[in-house]
């Protein structure tokens, strides 16, 4: 089965995993909501297995944005390119020392963009402009499918107008692959910003009420 909870900051939670219960239990934190998904939304596999628990931070992690800062789709972007693109210092100038993105360093010496310099506004436009194709690129990927009229918690309006994802598509495929393999789990989300009831409920709608527009058939899932 599936539970969806929410909890504020980081507080510790311990799950073995002895205990299978036909009834969704609350996985949430001291005086917070929680979304149950459907009944139908639980694994059939007969056969007992460890249950899976995942803490998924929000911003920045399935959501391409940080409410905390006010920063929108494409900024936050921007700001995971200059955390993922690596160079160092030569003769006080910033040397370059791998043209495409990596979330470890290319080489002995290298260090990210945005731990040298700190957050920079329009990364790619200015001294990340290499890796521009990159960021057009994951910004059409996170594209709100066009055609489909926006979704007032699912969808978000980037600058320049543009609908995005607001939840990354993955994590929806994520709920679907478990459920299809049969793994029983629990979601519990964590966040220092406001965006948890959100979530929430964007997420207990894709469920019930299959409103994401790539997965309208989560809620058939058994």
């Amino acid at each position: 089965m599936a539970e969806f909870g929410e909890r504020n900051g980081r507080e510790a939670e311990e799950h073995d995993g002895t205990q299978i219960r036909d009834v969704l239990e609350p996985v949430c934190g001291t005086g917070d909501p929680t979304v149950t998904v459907p009944r139908g939304l639980r694994c059939s596999n007969p056969e007992r297995r460890k249950k899976l628990v995942l803490h998924v931070d929000l911003n920045n992690t399935i959501l391409v944005s940080d409410s905390v800062i006010a920063q929108g789709t494409v900024a936050a972007l921007e700001h995971f390119l200059s955390t993922v693109t690596w160079g160092r210092m030569s003769k006080g100038k910033w040397e370059w020392l791998s043209g495409s993105p990596s979330l470890h360093p290319p080489c002995d010496g290298a260090v990210s963009y945005h731990s040298h310099f700190g957050r920079t506004a329009g990364f790619s436009s200015n001294v990340g402009r290499r890796f521009r194709g990159i960021l057009e690129e994951h910004l059409n990927l996170l594209r709100w499918p066009e055609g489909t009229k926006g979704d007032k918690e699912l969808s978000v309006k980037g600058e320049g107008g543009h609908l995005y994802h607001w939840i990354l598509p993955s994590f929806f495929q994520l709920l679907t692959d478990l459920v299809q393999e049969g793994q029983e789990f629990a979601i519990v989300f964590r966040s220092f910003g406001n965006d948890l009831p959100r979530v929430l409920s964007a997420v207990s709608r894709a469920l019930t009420e299959g409103a994401h527009p790539l997965f309208p058939d989560l809620p058939k899932l058994k």
